[in-house]
Formats: C-alpha cells, structure tokens, sequence
C-alpha cells in the first residue's frame, strides 16, 4: 500500500513552515533591536544622561515588541510555500 498525498496534509505542512520561518526572522531582528539597545544603554550611561530608566525599559519592551510586529508583518508578507520548495 503507498502513501497519497492529500492536499490539507500538505497545505498544512505549508503553513507550518511559513510560521516556522516568520519566527526565525522575527527573532534575528529582535536580537538586533536588543542589541541596538544595549548600544543605546551603554551610551546612555556613559554620557550620564538622566535618561537611564527609559533606557532599562526599552532592552525589555523594544525587542518584545518589534518580534511581535515583525511576526505578523512576516507572516502577512511570506508566501504559503517555503523558499526552498
């Protein structure tokens, strides 16, 4: 008996590597924003600002928050199959 392909099966499998690879990129760009706010911080201290509480809180809400836009805008944007397909 051989395996039939079945056309959900296979959507679905689609869409699972659409999402898988939207999560990949949306965290390298995350990373980038911590580490851009690690720059920001750092230069805040050193330049003794008195900005350093807002500093503090953007290496929390900065890079949460552009996974979670980048997320949505890579999922809107990517197509139903995977680049190596």
């Amino acid at each position: 008996m051989a395996w039939e392909l079945r056309p959900e099966v296979e959507d679905l499998i689609g869409l699972r590597a659409v999402r898988r690879k939207a999560r990949e990129r949306a965290a390298v760009g995350a990373l980038l924003v911590l580490f851009t706010a690690i720059g920001y911080l750092v230069w805040t201290v050193s330049a003794h600002d008195g900005h350093r509480l807002f500093a503090a809180l953007l290496l929390l809400w900065a890079p949460l928050a552009a996974y979670a836009l980048l997320v949505t805008l890579f999922r809107l944007c990517s197509s139903r199959t995977p680049a190596h397909a």
